[in-house]
């Protein structure tokens, strides 16, 4: 049986996976063997990694790419997961690089304000869920809508409710950006969302900043990995387990001008 990259949410798993399909057709197969056949020196490299000691580096996963000949999805999807596991104490803020092309019948839901709507309940006890979410955000959606997307959060464990207080769980941007489509519905209402709040939210309430650059596209990665590290220090210096006094997104948008 063929192993398929994207019914993988960890690279490892896939990678391990492969050893042992190849090891029970082939008793003469080793870690030596493989790495001779990807082009790498180190066959205690290639273990550490199987075995979750370390993660690939550019050259290692280039050389990946073109052992299992992936297409250009599919080495966009692996080097997006192993990315997700190097970034796993923050993943919220990577897993939307995922392109897994599985089917997902969800995408009416993936949208800014059903992720908003769990962020904002979380941790709130409040015995009227939909009132809450009316006070707190400033939201054009009908009672029914917002219900209809707190019973799709529970339906999903996304969000689970003990007596009257709700926590948010699993991770929702791996359970729910499972398709183009679905990351296209989230980023699309979230610009949507921005333009909205451009114009109706308070200059002392928000920060809007354009910046155009002129870059080498060697220097792509790069910026790329300045602003993930921007992300990463906003979430560890704003995010709250508590109950708060407002949600706020923060959207950053990098790409050439179209």
């Amino acid at each position: 049986m063929s192993l398929r990259l994207k019914d993988y949410k960890d690279y490892k798993s896939f990678l391990k996976d492969f050893y042992h399909q190849k090891l029970e057709s082939n008793s003469g197969f080793s870690f030596t063997v493989w790495a001779r056949s990807i082009g790498i020196s180190s066959p205690s490299t290639l273990s550490m990694i199987v075995n979750g000691s370390r993660h690939p580096g550019p050259k290692l996963c280039k050389k990946l790419e073109q052992y299992f000949d992936f297409n250009e999805d599919e080495s966009e999807f692996f080097k997006s997961l192993i990315l997700l596991q190097k970034t796993k104490s923050t993943p919220h803020l990577t897993i939307h690089l995922k392109q897994n092309s599985s089917n997902n019948n969800d995408t009416n839901h993936v949208e800014l304000a059903t992720f908003v709507i769990r962020e904002t309940l979380n941790n709130v006890s409040t015995k009227a869920p939909v009132d809450y979410i009316r006070n707190s955000l400033n939201i054009e959606m009908s009672d029914e809508d917002i219900q209809k997307r707190i019973n799709f959060l529970l339906e999903k464990k996304l969000l689970e409710k003990e007596n009257i207080t709700y926590k948010a769980k699993s991770n929702i941007y791996e359970e729910l950006l499972t398709s183009k489509e679905s990351i296209y519905n989230f980023h699309k209402s979230t610009l949507d969302n921005s333009k909205k709040a451009f114009n109706r939210t308070k200059i002392e309430e928000r920060s809007f900043n354009t910046s155009i650059l002129k870059i080498k596209n060697n220097d792509l990665e790069k910026a790329k990995e300045l602003i993930k590290e921007f992300q990463h220090k906003m979430t560890d210096l704003l995010d709250t387990d508590e109950e708060s006094d407002s949600t706020h997104i923060l959207h950053i948008s990098f790409h050439p001008f179209q």
